[in-house]
């Protein structure tokens, strides 16, 4: 074991149901965490293979479970841009707004990665808060200002995004996206 990284981990990670199941079978805890606290959802959701995220759904994982950093099975899923294990998870009972220990939600995670799938799959059908705020206020509309996304920035206000927000330094999306040359939708 490598850093508390098991070989249910490993399959998890690598997509191979069959042998994820094989192991489970054989006595492996499919509700195991390595040494920083991820568990074996959250290696099957930065894979994404909907079998896999499937499988363990079915033998009752918490789906709520944080590693060190904060970060559920969603919070990998959205990053990664997964939408289906985005889907399949959220379906199952999990968190859309479980905050990291930032304060960033999926939604922003997604949005500072430029997965626009996953964040309109978190916000349409997962019904994420689209004004939550990490720890400096901001909203995942000014991640997307900061990070130079257009597209997401203008994807975020036809959502309902309020580019006036203000963060914790009293700037505003807005203004972040002025600086940043992106045109408002």
């Amino acid at each position: 074991m490598h850093q508390g990284k098991t070989a249910l981990m490993a399959a998890a990670a690598a997509g191979d149901v069959k042998l994820l199941e094989r192991l489970i079978d054989a006595g492996a805890d499919p509700k195991s965490s390595n040494d920083k606290g991820a568990s074996v959802l959250i290696y099957a959701a930065w894979r994404g293979d909907p079998e896999v995220v499937s499988a363990l759904i079915a033998r009752g994982v918490d789906l709520e479970k944080k590693a060190s950093n904060g970060w559920t099975a969603v919070t990998m899923a959205a990053a990664k841009g997964h939408n289906e294990a985005i889907r399949l998870l959220l379906a199952a009972g999990a968190r859309v707004d479980s905050p990291d220990v930032y304060g960033w939600t999926p939604l922003m995670r997604a949005t500072d990665l430029g997965r626009t799938g996953a964040v309109t799959v978190l916000v349409r059908e997962g019904k994420a808060r689209i004004g939550a705020m990490n720890a400096a206020g901001q909203t995942a509309l000014h991640v997307a200002a900061a990070g130079g996304r257009g597209d997401l920035y203008r994807l975020l206000v036809h959502l309902g995004a309020d580019p006036e927000h203000e963060d914790a330094r009293g700037t505003t999306a807005a203004e972040i996206a002025r600086r940043r040359g992106i045109e408002a939708p």
